[in-house]
């Protein structure tokens, strides 16, 4: 009997880990802070590529018509392929929580049209062992992500003044989607250090 107990426990921690691969889903919860009443925007993760060809982004999960009158909440899924990263094998995503206006009623987002962002918070994706992958790519030691959960998850933005590397950019952290309000800030457009 013990023996099936254990062997259920571990069952049920294995899936644990593992939560947050491919094919789910995060909720996001937030406020919407502006100095004036804004109507009618949107709410999307911008997913932001690194290529060798010059960056890009890939827009993700939306909401749209959004008031600043209202909290917001948002259905985020696994960024597409192409709003990926391949380091050495590791698949890496980055997504930026933004604010926008889509003013050409193109559905997308762009640069002139976003109004606001969180600006201490941010969503990743990742498949693999980030030191590893860096590793394959012939970097002895990468400091930062060591605490991103495995799949997509909502992080939490450590400033390079609040962590012991030696590095300008901001560390990032796994939190648990369902205790955070995010700030979703409509005065200015701020986004974590990464790049």
């Amino acid at each position: 009997m013990r023996f099936l107990i254990l062997s259920a426990v571990c069952i049920f921690l294995s899936s644990m880990q593992w939560k947050g691969e491919t094919g789910t889903t995060v909720v996001i919860k937030g406020k919407i802070q502006s100095s004036k009443e804004v109507e009618k925007f949107n709410v999307a993760v911008l997913w932001f590529v690194d290529t060798p060809n010059g960056d890009k982004v890939i827009q993700g999960s939306l909401r749209t018509n959004q008031s600043s009158t209202k909290d917001f909440k948002l259905k985020v899924k696994k960024p597409s392929d192409d709003a990926l990263m391949d380091i050495g094998g590791t698949k890496l995503g980055f997504g930026f929580i933004i604010a926008y206006r889509d003013e050409n009623n193109n559905g997308k987002a762009e640069d002139k049209e976003v109004i606001g962002a969180v600006s201490d918070h941010m969503m990743v994706y990742l498949d693999g062992d980030i030191a590893k992958g860096f590793e394959q790519l012939g970097k002895k030691e990468y400091p930062l992500l060591k605490q991103v959960n495995q799949g997509l998850t909502l992080t939490k933005s450590l400033k390079a003044s609040e962590h012991e590397f030696d590095t300008p950019f901001d560390d990032l952290i796994s939190v648990d989607a369902k205790g955070v309000k995010l700030i979703l800030d409509l005065d200015k457009v701020k986004v974590p250090n990464i790049t």
